[in-house]
């Protein structure tokens, strides 16, 4: 990661506690793979360590997000590193405007480009910050959601950080094989 800043898709906070199988949110992590996980939870435990912001939106849905998908009774490792960024003030806000339904707007070609529309908060969230401090990355592993975007996302100055380039979803695999 190049740069100071990043935002985190859920999926890499999931990803990371999943390596502790007694945690509530391992089930839902994805890979399965017990040395990608580690991969991801190496990759976080570096950002934690590391003087890189967390950036979230103030409107709090980012947060959100990861209350919901991760469990703070457990504690899940993914909300520590969000607590302890917070709790350190490594953590930069920022404006993102959502619709009516609660979806982050982004530009008509980004909307066309970014079809999980839970996922345009993050894209929203690193393009604001790109503008407020000149520089932030979005974070994702296991989410072939993100993949085929890539090249789109980058060309529109957005650094896009693969936590686990060498895994290849089957689901991206099979429709790679097909075409």
């Amino acid at each position: 990661m190049n740069s100071s800043r990043c935002v985190i898709d859920t999926n890499v906070l999931i990803g990371a506690s999943a390596v502790d199988l007694s945690s509530p949110s391992a089930h839902k992590a994805i890979p399965e793979d017990p040395v990608l996980r580690m991969k991801i939870w190496e990759w976080l435990n570096s950002f934690w360590r590391s003087d890189a912001r967390l950036v979230l939106d103030h409107q709090w849905r980012i947060r959100r997000e990861y209350n919901d998908n991760l469990n703070a009774d457990f504690p899940d490792f993914g909300l520590l590193v969000v607590r302890h960024k917070w709790d350190t003030g490594a953590t930069d806000g920022v404006d993102v405007k959502y619709d009516v339904h609660g979806h982050a707007k982004l530009e008509p070609g980004l909307n066309k480009v970014v079809l999980d529309r839970s996922d345009r908060k993050f894209v929203a969230a690193a393009l604001a910050a790109n503008t407020e401090f000149g520089e932030c990355a979005l974070a994702f592993a296991g989410d072939s959601d993100w993949r085929p975007i890539v090249a789109t996302l980058d060309a529109n100055g957005l650094e896009m950080v693969d936590v686990i380039p060498e895994w290849v979803p089957r689901r991206l695999h099979r429709r790679t094989k097909k075409r």
